[in-house]
């Protein structure tokens, strides 16, 4: 939803621009950075007591984030991946926690045979323990996902009851549909929860009998086709 002034003019700095929060946006630069600054005029929800934000992208690797506390050049971060959690303890940092919708999805993608084919789709969650994964891919930070986009932190969730593995079924499914020699390839991103999380994907595929490929690439590369791939974790 875009305010009745934009224009859908291409430059993002100009979409990103309009805002009725307490800043002004100054600069936009992906994958390098952004600044905002206070306004100065009143902000209708109130005070805002900050003189401005600016964001620095240190990219995938945490350690460059790490070192970022370490010498003081930043004071807060946005997202902190479970599987660093232990090192910002170690490093004393004030870690605040709140239950999101943020997660990983091994999505299938419904244009590329034989993944039109609903039985092969269900055979692989079939295959797969979502609270193993979890407890591999998170550190068992979170609440194990129930194989749908609607979480307990959203008001529409109902409870249907968890994601139960069912390898038998998994097995039925595949040879139903004619497709029990299938080799799935599991892509995804080179950043290490979702590498791990896409490989427990992949091991607990393989140990229920089903045919895994893995393939990781270098984030530079997955998101530039992420949306075309067959079978991916994003």
């Amino acid at each position: 939803i875009m305010h009745r002034s934009y224009d859908g003019d291409g430059d993002p700095l100009k979409a990103l621009a309009i805002t009725t929060g307490p800043c002004e946006l100054v600069t936009w630069d992906a994958e390098v950075g952004a600044e905002v600054r206070r306004k100065d005029r009143p902000w209708w929800k109130g005070d805002f007591w900050l003189d401005g934000i600016q964001w620095v992208d240190y990219g995938s690797d945490p350690n460059a984030m790490f070192s970022a506390f370490e010498s003081g050049e930043i004071d807060t971060n946005h997202e902190t991946a479970a599987d660093t959690v232990s090192q910002t303890d170690a490093m004393e940092l004030s870690n605040s926690e709140l239950a999101t919708g943020s997660t990983i999805v091994a999505r299938f993608n419904v244009g590329n045979p034989p993944y039109d084919d609903i039985r092969v789709r269900r055979a692989a969650q079939l295959a797969v323990d979502n609270a193993a994964i979890l407890k591999i891919g998170m550190d068992d930070r979170g609440k194990p996902a129930e194989n749908h986009h609607v979480g307990p932190m959203h008001a529409e969730y109902a409870d249907i009851g968890p994601a139960v593995r069912n390898i038998d079924q998994a097995k039925a499914l595949l040879a139903e549909a004619g497709k029990s020699d299938h080799e799935y390839d599991l892509i995804s991103v080179d950043v290490d929860w979702q590498k791990n999380t896409g490989d427990a994907i992949a091991a607990q595929m393989r140990d229920a009998g089903l045919k895994v490929k893995r393939t990781v690439l270098p984030a530079a590369t997955f998101w530039n086709d992420w949306s075309k791939y067959p079978f991916s974790c994003t």
